[in-house]
Formats: structure tokens, sequence, C-alpha cells
């Protein structure tokens, strides 16, 4: 099998419990950096504030998310008037993912 399609399912027992609260903040400064979606074939590109999260501290978010989603591409992109896009991809089913977890609050009910 090893052509097997990556199995869609986050292990959330992949971050140790001493890295959760940062993984946690790390989220939530994510999720109130990103503006801007747009969506892709396989996935959704944001823009970032870059006065909402640094460059580090996606990257450290990143480092942590592939633990518990090692399904997921990203793709972090920084042009030379410091506009900073995060791109996440991956196989069918990942934008139901994504939808939910950056989009769910800016959906209209």
């Amino acid at each position: 099998m090893e052509n097997a399609p990556p199995v869609l399912a986050c292990n959330l027992n992949a971050v140790t419990e001493d890295r959760r609260p940062r993984y946690t903040t790390l989220m939530k400064r994510l999720r109130s950096a990103v503006y801007d979606p747009d969506e892709l074939p396989d996935g959704y590109a944001w823009r970032l504030h870059s006065d909402a999260m640094s460059l580090p501290e996606v990257a450290e978010w990143i480092t942590i998310e592939r633990l518990c989603c090692p399904f997921l591409i990203f793709n972090l992109e920084v042009s030379g008037d410091s506009e900073t896009c995060l791109t996440l991809r991956g196989p069918s089913g990942v934008k139901d993912i994504l939808r939910e977890e950056f989009l769910r609050d800016t959906q209209p009910t």
C-alpha cells in the first residue's frame, strides 16, 4: 500500500500535555491573524496580519500542527513588502477540516 491516500484524522495525542497550552495560544493567535481566505482546489490560502502573529510564531505553530495533522501540506510565503501568506493543502476532504478550523466564525449562518 505504498500509494495509499493519507488518513484525514487529527491525532490530538501527538501534541504532548506540556506543549498543549502553547499550541492553544498559537492557534488562537493564528485564527485572529488570518484574513482574506482564498479557496484552492485542495485547500485554502490566507493572508496574515503581521502585527497579530510573528513569522517565528507561525513557524512554531506549523511545527506543532504537523505532529497532529501529518496529512497537511504547509506553505508559508513572505514577500518583499512583508506580506505573509499561509497556504494549507491536502488530500480530498481536507477543505472541510480547514473550513471548520478557520472559517467557522466568518461563515454566514
